[in-house]
C-alpha cells in the first residue's frame, strides 16, 4: 500500500487522458445523433460505474440495484434500435432524415 500523496504522476495523467477521450467522443456524438439520444444514452454511466465499483472498490449491490441497471440497459437498447429503424425506414422510402448516421452517434455516446 502506498501512503496518501505517494501516487505516481503517470496514473493521474492516464486518468486525465481517459477523461478527455470520453468527452471528445461525447461531443463528437452530437454531430451524428439527436440531443435527446445523447442525453438518454449518457445514462450508460450508471451501469458502467456499478461494474467498475464492483471490480475496483469491491462494492456490493442488491438485486434492486442490478434490476435498476438492467432497466437502464433495456432503455438504452430501445433508443439504439429506434434510431436504427428510423434510418432503415428513411432509406427504404428515399426520405432524407435529419440524422442519417444516428446509430454511429449512439455508439460514440455509449463509448464515451
Amino acid at each position: 500500500e502506498q501512503a496518501v500523496g505517494q501516487t505516481p504522476w503517470w496514473r493521474f495523467f492516464l486518468l486525465a487522458c481517459i477523461d478527455v477521450e470520453a468527452n471528445v467522443l461525447l461531443v463528437w456524438a452530437y454531430q451524428y445523433t439527436s440531443i435527446t439520444s445523447v442525453m438518454l444514452l449518457d445514462c450508460f454511466t450508471i451501469p458502467s460505474v456499478m461494474i467498475l465499483s464492483c471490480v475496483f472498490l469491491k462494492a456490493r449491490y442488491t438485486r434492486v440495484h442490478f434490476g435498476g441497471a438492467l432497466l437502464c440497459l433495456m432503455g438504452l437498447s430501445c433508443i439504439v434500435v429506434s434510431d436504427a429503424l428510423d434510418a432503415v425506414q428513411a432509406a427504404k422510402h428515399g426520405d432524407d432524415t435529419e440524422y442519417p448516421h444516428a446509430v454511429w452517434g449512439d455508439l460514440l455516446c455509449i463509448s464515451g
